[in-house]
């Protein structure tokens, strides 16, 4: 059998016994002896997972919900509770609201080999600085993530394997033999491989930055209420030592120390993000410190 038909029967056989990534193996032959460097670089990507967001394939770009755990005023942790996003600036809730799955085949294909599962991309810790006590009264988030089907995962397989099977017909079209000649032979012109490609593979692709808030605010807190607030930060951490391991313990400290010192200038900012992210896996901080949440926002100037 040809390379090309071999790849044709792959694509096209509804068997679950048949791995993507098998197939997208013998495109990489295939996309040798085609000796077309588009081709070969999808092929690249969809087996070992895309590096840069902005080159991403349209189908690889899913509208997700997003759900979190929440702290209330009284201690309590609400869990896997969907966060309602249109709270949000346009230009923050658009990183919130598509999720962008960059992994290779092979890791889409072993997560639906796991019955019922879902996939959870977290959300940028910066985000999570800025919105956490405005989604919904008395209560803050301290985690929070994307939601990602089966379905969705299982959705992506599908599309590449039509599109494989596509551009495997086109190509047969043109020279049967095309797939079982010598690597670098180019068995078809080069110009119309890339219309080819163009047309069942390339489609349009999310030009997505991943950068973080630009705006700023300046907000008006007295020299007395800046000081309190940091030595009840202090506080709070020490009571809750003993949940945790020493080091985490003293860089916790450090950050907060490094806020008093920095507030008021540019790199405030950073070093707030840096004590969310150290405290985002640890609910019980997160609850006690709820409620200076909104102030140090204000202080970050990001909000």
């Amino acid at each position: 059998m040809s390379l090309l038909r071999d790849i044709q029967d792959l694509a096209s056989s509804s068997s679950k016994d048949i791995e993507l990534s098998t197939l997208l193996r013998k495109c990489k032959i295939l996309a040798t002896r085609l000796n077309h460097p588009g081709f070969k670089s999808w092929v690249e990507n969809e087996l070992n997972g895309y590096n840069d967001v902005s080159s991403l394939p349209s189908y690889r770009v899913l509208k997700v919900i997003s759900k979190g755990h929440f702290s209330t005023w009284g201690n309590s942790i609400l869990t896997n509770i969907q966060i309602h996003t249109h709270v949000m600036k346009e230009k923050h809730e658009k990183y919130v609201k598509k999720a962008h799955i960059m992994q290779g085949i092979g890791s889409l294909e072993n997560l639906l080999s796991k019955e019922g599962s879902i996939f959870q991309s977290p959300w940028d810790s910066k985000l999570l600085a800025i919105y956490a006590s405005d989604f919904y009264n008395d209560m803050i988030c301290i985690k929070a993530w994307q939601v990602i089907s089966s379905s969705d995962i299982a959705g992506i397989i599908d599309t590449v394997k039509t599109k494989i099977l596509d551009f495997a017909l086109e190509i047969e079209a043109e020279n049967p033999n095309a797939g079982d000649i010598e690597m670098n032979s180019n068995p078809i012109d080069q110009n119309k491989i890339t219309q080819i490609f163009n047309t069942t593979i390339n489609g349009n692709v999310q030009n997505v930055a991943t950068g973080s808030s630009d705006v700023n605010q300046n907000s008006q807190i007295n020299n007395t209420a800046k000081e309190e607030l940091f030595s009840n930060l202090l506080d709070i951490i020490s009571n809750q030592k003993v949940s945790l391991e020493e080091e985490q313990y003293q860089n916790i400290l450090k950050v907060i120390n490094e806020m008093r010192s920095t507030q008021g200038t540019s790199d405030f900012s950073s070093k707030y993000i840096k004590f969310i992210e150290l405290i985002n896996s640890h609910a019980g901080i997160f609850s006690a410190i709820a409620p200076y949440i909104p102030v140090l926002t204000k202080l970050s100037g990001v909000a």
